[in-house]
């Protein structure tokens, strides 16, 4: 009997150790998950504000690009209203059609430029 309980006693013990050991790996695998998802958290959040900075810097860029656009064809226009003055029947009847096409192209690029400029506030309050 005492020989039995002596291998109960030893069984008890391993197993005892084994457990603690188990809990222990748990322990460490449960510090090792919070820290990578502290890691992916942190990640996130950084290629999140990469993204909204690269969203503000592409649409300052195209703001610039339809603010010169806009300007080139108010300068098309101004040129249409000197050609206009000038006493050439052919060139007084296209003249008008081009203008109103031009007219149209400016009010559509400063409706763009417009919304390039939402967009910039966007990413702006994104960043």
């Amino acid at each position: 009997v005492d020989v039995l309980e002596g291998e109960a006693a030893l069984v008890a013990k391993a197993h005892a150790e084994e457990l603690a050991v188990l809990v222990e790996a748990v322990h460490v695998y449960t510090r090792d998950v919070e820290a990578t998802r502290a890691s992916v958290a942190s990640l996130s959040k950084e290629v999140l504000h990469a993204t909204a900075h690269i969203f503000q810097t592409a649409s300052e860029t195209h703001a610039e690009v339809l603010s010169e656009l806009r300007d080139d064809l108010k300068e098309l226009l101004d040129e249409i209203a000197e050609r206009e003055e000038e006493p050439s029947a052919a060139a007084s009847s296209c003249l008008p059609a081009a203008r109103a096409g031009l007219e149209a192209s400016i009010k559509a690029t400063g409706a763009e430029l417009e919304r390039a400029r939402e967009e910039i506030g966007q990413a702006g309050a994104m960043l």
